[in-house]
């Protein structure tokens, strides 16, 4: 419903007007005033989207009300309703959203109708989007929110894991039992309900003081969080995405690994949490292996070498990765280098796991 008051010292055309927006079924008629010191009188409790103002008001100009208007209340729109034309000039100069002429046709209100959800729906995108920009949330290597630049404190740890778990599961309903298994395992249920009954009042009041109100809602026995902004792991999501099978540059490999900075709640130490990070951490890997046989397929050695190292940090038993590097040191003229990471791969081989290289391994080394 559009939100709207009247101004005009007609009451009889406050009336027609009055009942011609009430049979759109479009408006919730907020107030009516018949002069600008009524509407004075009125502006701190006012709450509303749009005002109907007619020009000629007695004892006022309908045009320095409208300039008043806008004054004090930036995010309403004006329309302005008269019977005269020649005020339609300079009523645009003022930047209102609309000039009806009386008597006000159906047709023409249907009109300004539409004018009036189209503005109101661009201006809630732009304050969703203004909110989203404020808070910034990152859940790589260590869960951390910041509002306006500003990190955000919380009541308690568990107060902070909570929201770091639903946002696991943003837009998702989840099971409170879900919830409580996960953020305490092992206890009583009884007891265990209270503090999620605790924390989700704390978790509400902080997301409110924020910006984000009503944010987690609650139906048959289940949660949901729903806040309009993104976190560092859905700009990451959002690059893997992006990223094709065979892509025609290094870029896409670069933006994905840019954004990847630390394990998925690596520090927090959450054990709900241990297995997408494990997931998360897979994924970039094999974006790695990608971006190995990427500059490998172009002969770029120097490039393969890096990605290569970063991966047999990875997986330091992989024989496959260390011969692979091998054959790339033996290309770029460095063999001392190749046959060294032999001795350490089979050393390491030798103290940690009580083995020794494979033959085929052994067999290339002396090929070096």
């Amino acid at each position: 419903m559009i939100r709207a008051i009247l101004i005009d010292d007609e009451p009889l055309a406050i009336q027609v007007l009055e009942r011609k927006l009430e049979e759109t079924g479009e408006y919730e008629i907020v107030a009516t005033f018949q002069s600008e010191l009524e509407w004075k009188g009125s502006i701190d409790d006012l709450q509303y989207d749009v005002a109907f103002v007619d020009i000629q008001l007695v004892g006022s100009n309908g045009l320095n009300l409208v300039r008043e208007m806008q004054a004090t209340n930036k995010e309403s729109l004006c329309i302005f309703v008269t019977a005269y034309e020649e005020y339609a000039v300079n009523a645009f100069e003022i930047n209102v959203l609309d000039y009806l002429l009386k008597p006000v046709s159906t047709n023409r209100l249907k009109t300004t109708t539409e004018r009036i959800h189209n503005e109101l729906e661009l201006r809630g995108l732009k304050a969703m989007e203004e909110k989203a920009h404020s808070i910034q949330i990152n859940l790589f290597q260590e869960f951390s929110v910041y509002y306006e630049k500003k990190l955000v404190h919380w009541k308690t740890s568990k107060v902070k894991e909570l929201f770091a778990y639903l946002l696991t599961y943003h837009n998702q309903y989840v099971e409170r039992d879900m919830i409580i298994e996960a953020l305490w395992p092992g206890e009583d249920y009884q007891k265990s309900k209270r503090h999620l009954h605790t924390c989700m009042y704390h978790l509400r009041k902080k997301l409110k003081s924020i910006g984000f109100d009503h944010a987690v809602t609650f139906l048959d026995k289940r949660y949901l969080l729903q806040i309009e902004t993104s976190t560092d792991v859905d700009e990451w999501k959002k690059a893997m995405n992006d990223l094709h099978e065979q892509p025609d540059s290094v870029e896409p490999f670069n933006r994905v690994l840019t954004l990847y900075t630390g394990k998925y709640l690596e520090r927090d130490d959450y054990e709900w949490a241990k297995e997408r990070m494990q997931a998360h951490h897979f994924q970039m890997i094999s974006v790695m292996v990608k971006m190995k046989n990427y500059y490998s397929d172009r002969e770029q050695l120097e490039e393969t070498s890096q990605c290569l190292n970063v991966l047999m940090k990875e997986d330091p038993y992989s024989e496959e990765l260390v011969q692979e590097m091998m054959g790339i040191l033996r290309r770029m003229g460095r063999r001392a280098d190749a046959v060294s990471l032999y001795e350490a791969f089979a050393e390491r081989l030798q103290t940690d796991l009580q083995l020794k290289p494979s033959a085929r391994l052994r067999a290339f080394s002396k090929g070096i």
